[in-house]
């Protein structure tokens, strides 16, 4: 697992990344809302001030998220 924090004015980045298992598991149902659930939870909280980015590539998951300052 890769995690990064930064810092800069005001603006906040995180981003995570993963590798996959070489064997996937595949659930019988499909489900889970987690994602759905903080897309909307960044949208009511930040508005357009947000950018974040989910990919699944090949040999792992990555995930970017940007925050702007919403004061001011």
């Amino acid at each position: 697992i890769r995690i990064s924090f930064q810092v800069k004015d005001d603006e906040i980045a995180f981003s995570a990344s993963n590798s996959k298992p070489k064997v996937l598991v595949v659930p019988e149902e499909k489900g889970g809302i987690g994602i759905e659930n903080v897309k909307k939870r960044l949208e009511i909280l930040y508005r357009s001030k947000y950018s974040l980015t989910i990919r699944e590539l090949e040999t792992e998951y990555c995930v970017a998220l940007t925050l702007k300052s919403v004061s001011g």
